[in-house]
């Protein structure tokens, strides 16, 4: 069982659908982001980020979303933590945000 929720993105306080794995992250261990939003924000050091891509053909605009992990639990399970769209990508992986490989791409 997974838990899936909606998550307000910390910025623009709108409702991003999101997908904790197995239950083995609560939902205060992440932060979510739209990509917009994110780059208005000063980013947090020394935690897990993930940048999640959404292809879903049936929404109008396809998301970016910046999944950070709070905790080490939340970082452990990265990958089972991501927005809950039909046909999402992990773009990158990071422990800190200098060495997100696609960091240009969210500014």
């Amino acid at each position: 069982m997974c838990d899936c929720y909606g998550h307000t993105c910390l910025v623009c306080q709108h409702q991003i659908e999101m997908h904790l794995g197995d239950y083995n992250t609560s939902r205060d261990e992440v932060a979510v982001f739209h990509k917009e939003c994110f780059k208005h924000i000063i980013p947090p050091k020394n935690k897990g980020i993930a940048v999640w891509k959404s292809s879903n053909e049936n929404s109008k605009y396809p998301q970016t979303i910046v999944v950070v992990a709070l905790t080490k639990n939340a970082a452990n399970n990265h990958g089972v933590n991501y927005p809950n769209e039909y046909n999402v990508e992990c773009l990158n992986w990071a422990v800190d945000v200098k060495d997100i490989k696609s960091w240009k791409s969210l500014k």
